[in-house]
């Protein structure tokens, strides 16, 4: 076993267990709570990648998380999350949700069950394995939001649609689980993430799951929501880079995250200021 698999375990506040449904959900869970989703390192790094150092080693992405509370977008969250996956025992390999998320299949050792879909890296609110039993299946409802699977025969593909009340909130995808992401085209795309025009590139992101108050906090540039399951939301709007640095450490609990200096290079890159 790889020597910062104790590290990984120690920031998820987790012992190894065996394999199975019941350890995943809790990685899963801990590690939604430990690892933000940010942006905030892609705004600061991103003159200084090349193709090769794209993607970080798993030694990296830990120590940033314990110096800076720094998690990532899909691709370093749930690059990182497979490969410790991979050491505790789980069958796992990198699946294409689309064109530019990569997410996770997963095989416990439970023999008879289904490979799991697994997503630490996306903004919707999905807290456990989901199984492919090629069915129709979802996630559980969060302020009204949930995820559905849906297997479709005549192809073998499963699509994923977003719900929001009952209604489909967003683009749908369809998605093979049996191709696994091929690690050179997977780092071109990771590369790809940090160019101008990229998503990422022209917005700052962070978002945590908070379990202790049952929240999602999502902070979209200057637009803070507070989502509880019930469905009570709260939105706030910040001005200023004091205000923002206020809210990341007293609302998120991540005083060290250099927040305001990834929103100084926004503002360089981009029209937009706080």
């Amino acid at each position: 076993m790889q020597s910062w698999v104790e590290d990984y375990l120690h920031i998820l506040k987790l012992k190894i267990e065996q394999p199975n449904v019941r350890f995943l959900t809790k990685l899963i869970r801990s590690h939604l709570q430990q690892f933000p989703f940010e942006n905030v390192g892609k705004l600061i790094e991103a003159e200084e990648k090349t193709e090769a150092s794209a993607l970080m080693s798993v030694e990296s992405f830990l120590y940033q998380r314990q110096v800076y509370q720094m998690g990532g977008t899909c691709y370093t969250l749930n690059v990182h999350f497979y490969q410790l996956l991979q050491e505790l025992g789980f069958s796992a390999r990198l699946i294409y949700l689309n064109e530019d998320h990569v997410s996770i299949r997963v095989e416990t050792n439970q023999p008879g069950l289904s490979p799991y879909f697994v997503d630490v890296g996306t903004t919707a609110p999905l807290f456990e394995p989901i199984p492919l039993r090629k069915a129709t299946e979802s996630s559980k409802k969060f302020d009204g939001e949930q995820l559905l699977f849906h297997y479709q025969k005549e192809s073998g593909l499963y699509r994923y649609i977003r719900m929001k009340d009952g209604k489909q909130a967003d683009e749908s995808w369809a998605f093979n689980p049996e191709v696994e992401a091929e690690e050179a085209a997977l780092q071109n795309k990771v590369y790809k993430s940090y160019g101008s025009d990229a998503p990422y590139m022209n917005q700052l992101r962070l978002q945590l799951w908070l379990p202790e108050k049952y929240m999602l906090l999502s902070l979209k540039n200057n637009k803070l929501i507070a989502r509880k399951a019930s469905g009570a939301t709260v939105t706030k709007y910040i001005h200023g880079f004091p205000a923002l640095e206020q809210v990341v450490r007293h609302d998120f609990h991540l005083p060290y995250l250099p927040v305001c200096q990834a929103a100084a290079r926004l503002e360089e890159r981009t029209s937009w200021a706080f």
